[in-house]
């Protein structure tokens, strides 16, 4: 059996957690994997960790780059772009293909549902994790106005030509799509958000990231990929304002171009704090990451309001017992709810930012974790596992 896998994304839990998962599932039972990814995709660290994957059974296209213009249209016409790069690739390839397995679908979603099948007769599935439409008839807050265009878009896409399965970490998809009585519940298969799972003890020894942390100290981390959503420049200012001298800010992940500029302007203004601020702006290794939760002692998920999307970094700081400041809005809050973590607070407002840093330092917040619960639940192998099994119901 032949099956193709889809990428094109280049950071993030995309390749480590789920792509990763997915391939060393599928290599356990023997079947053939190639590859049709962007060449942005070939050159990340996330995909060279990835193990014995044959170099002859790589394919590129070429993805487009992210519209310069914020408006609709915009990425509209770059997912177009996107698509006709993609079945461009994909015609000429000379193996047989059996199935494939689309990563990462976000990033065409809509030109599909528009323009059908690229790959003819052949079955696919993929992952579509960031729906929004139905978000607030679900009860979910979010700054994005309903839209019934995305509605429109999505089940177009839902009839799309041997589609037989949509994965989603979006929990809600499947029970809004029942409710409203849609059929199309019957092609979502729901995904858990995972993280990946601690380095044992002995590998973090020779870390050189251990000589930051001072036992006097407390640490509050901001992880992962490194936008402005974060509301990293409002966690700050309130610290600024803090008159606790020994919290200290670690930034660690991969800082969006776009606002690196505007953050380090900000940080070496207030230079009070600056120097109780640490940054890694790359992508972290495993083992370093194992360490910046391990020894944390809060995590900051307080994120702007466009920010609405699950996060990974909640599953991870429940993997290690660690508490949030959670933002009261979007699936952030959704799953807060559910694991009880952290206060949840309104991201715009410096009175309640400061006054719950305030008591998570002083520990006047009790939150009960049950950290295996989420190692067991929320492990990255779980992904590889529901994707490899529902692909070989087709054959």
């Amino acid at each position: 059996m032949n099956i193709l896998f889809i990428e094109s994304s280049s950071g993030g839990h995309y390749v480590s957690l789920h792509l990763k998962s997915i391939i060393d599932e599928f290599k356990n039972n023997n079947i053939n994997l190639y590859f049709l990814i962007s060449s942005e995709t070939l050159k990340s660290e996330s995909f060279k960790k990835i193990k014995n994957i044959k170099k002859e059974n790589i394919f590129i296209f070429k993805k487009p780059k992210t519209p310069h213009y914020k408006k609709k249209i915009f990425f509209l016409i770059n997912q177009i772009i996107y698509y006709f790069n993609l079945k461009a690739s994909f015609n000429k390839i000379e193996k047989k293909i059996d199935f494939i397995h689309i990563n990462t679908l976000d990033h065409f979603d809509k030109a599909l549902a528009i323009f059908n099948t690229p790959f003819g007769d052949i079955p696919f599935s993929g992952q579509l994790n960031h729906p929004t439409f139905h978000l607030s008839k679900m009860g979910i807050k979010i700054e994005k106005k309903p839209n019934l265009i995305n509605s429109i878009f999505f089940n177009l896409l839902m009839n799309t030509k041997n589609l037989k399965k949509i994965f989603t970490i979006d929990p809600l998809l499947q029970k809004y799509l029942k409710k409203i009585k849609n059929n199309n519940y019957k092609k979502i298969k729901i995904l858990p958000v995972t993280a990946n799972l601690n380095l044992k003890n002995k590998y973090l020894k020779t870390f050189n990231l251990n000589k930051i942390f001072n036992k006097k100290d407390y640490f509050i981390l901001v992880y992962g990929a490194i936008k402005e959503s974060k509301n990293i420049i409002s966690l700050i200012k309130s610290i600024n304002k803090v008159n606790l001298k020994n919290i200290k800010i670690i930034i660690g992940g991969k800082i969006d171009i776009k606002f690196k500029k505007k953050l380090m302007i900000f940080i070496n203004v207030k230079k009070k704090i600056s120097k109780n601020i640490f940054l890694f702006d790359k992508y972290l290794s495993e083992g370093e990451t194992t360490i910046l939760f391990k020894k944390c002692n809060l995590i900051w998920l307080c994120y702007k309001k466009e920010h609405f999307t699950s996060s990974s970094v909640l599953i991870k700081a429940g993997m290690n017992k660690k508490k949030i400041i959670a933002c009261n809005h979007g699936l952030v809050k959704f799953f807060n709810k559910k694991y009880k973590l952290g206060p949840e607070i309104d991201p715009d407002n410096d009175h309640e930012i400061i006054e719950s840093i305030t008591k998570m330092y002083q520990k006047k917040y009790n939150y009960p974790i049950n950290s295996k619960k989420f190692i067991k639940y929320n492990n990255p192998s779980i992904i590889g596992k529901l994707i490899l099994e529902d692909t070989l119901n087709y054959f």
